[in-house]
Formats: structure tokens, sequence, C-alpha cells
């Protein structure tokens, strides 16, 4: 099976280490193609695409470099999201972390990886393109400890109220 990976992200710079995990993956593994989207309207495009034959899309896209209107573009992904041999990862920064429920609750059908992710992570995460189905949710290694750590899931003792409050 072919893999695509389609990504809209407006740093130029993950952009490329992007594109240099895929050419690795490539060299090892083979048939794969990766792709620049410099516009909103091209992610759209990208997600409306009929599926194909033999063909796995991984359609990697950055909250942050989403129009102003971040959650209206979020529910128009949603909206045009077809699970069918595509793959979605919302990428994360650090600053934005903090939304990551929020943002799990609107695209619960997605995945997520953490843009300061370690690039050995990032390689694995990428790397098990080829054996992940479409329909599978999975989440980065630093997210998931994030989550795991996090007051939201484990709140200390000093900050939760207590019944003779």
């Amino acid at each position: 099976m072919s893999r695509r990976f389609f990504l809209y992200d407006k740093n130029i710079f993950f952009a490329d280490g992007v594109r240099s995990v895929v050419d690795d993956l490539a060299m090892h593994e083979g048939d794969c193609a990766f792709t620049r989207l410099d516009h909103f309207s091209e992610l759209i495009n990208t997600l409306r695409l009929p599926k194909q034959k033999d063909e796995l899309r991984w359609v990697l896209c950055d909250v942050d470099s989403l129009p102003d209107e971040r959650f209206n573009a979020l529910y128009t992904i949603k909206e045009h999201y077809c699970r069918e041999n595509q793959q979605l990862v919302i990428l994360l920064s650090e600053n934005n972390i903090s939304l990551f429920f929020a943002l799990h609750s609107l695209l619960p059908e997605a995945s997520w990886l953490l843009k300061n992710e370690s690039l050995d992570n990032f390689f694995k995460f990428i790397e098990g393109a080829d054996s992940m189905p479409a329909e599978k949710i999975f989440f980065s290694r630093s997210l998931i400890n994030y989550t795991h750590t996090s007051n939201f899931l484990h709140p200390a003792s000093d900050h939760a109220i207590q019944p003779d409050e």
C-alpha cells in the first residue's frame, strides 16, 4: 500500500523536517510521497479527495497555521474529513497544549502529535504509518505523558475542593 503525507504547516523549518523524515522512510520502506499544503483551501480539498485503492493518506495539520477563526476552521475540517484511507493528525505546539482536551472533544477521530516530540519518537510515529489502519487513533509519546501528569486528570490534593468547604 502506498502512503502519501500531506502537511499543512506554515513553519517552513518544521515542514522541511517532516519532509526529511518521510524521505528517510521512503528510502527504507519504499512507496511514500510528501506534499506541503500552503493554503487552508488546499487542506480542505485534500480531505475531500475520493479514496484511492491501495493508498493511505496521512494529513498532518498544524493548529497554529489555521486561519484566525481556528475553531471555525476545525469545524470545517471535521465536516470534510473522510476516515476511509485517511489519517488526520493534528499537530500541537507547546503554546496550545493546554487546549488539547477541548480540541480533542471537537475532533475525537483525529490522531495527535506534539511538534516538539523528539526526532526518534516522531520517526516512530511516522514509521508506524504502514502498520496503522486508518480507523486507529493514536497519540504521540509526549502527549501521552502530558495527559498522565496533567492536573486535569490527577488533581493535587491541595487544589481539590474539600467536602467541608
